[in-house]
């Protein structure tokens, strides 16, 4: 999701809590020695939603 329905300085910031949720889930992951993380669904409507390099 772009958030498009807010605006632009509210979106770039949702858009960057998204990543921080997911560095810090794999991070908990991590510390728990966890063998396995199931991600059950999208997180970006399509790649174009994402820097390639992330």
């Amino acid at each position: 999701m772009k958030f498009k329905n807010y605006s632009e300085n509210v979106s770039k910031v949702l858009q960057e809590a998204r990543f921080k949720a997911l560095e810090n889930m794999v991070n908990i992951a991590n510390d728990r020695g966890c063998s396995l993380f199931l991600i059950a669904g999208d997180l970006f409507e399509s790649a174009s939603d994402t820097n390639k390099n992330t």
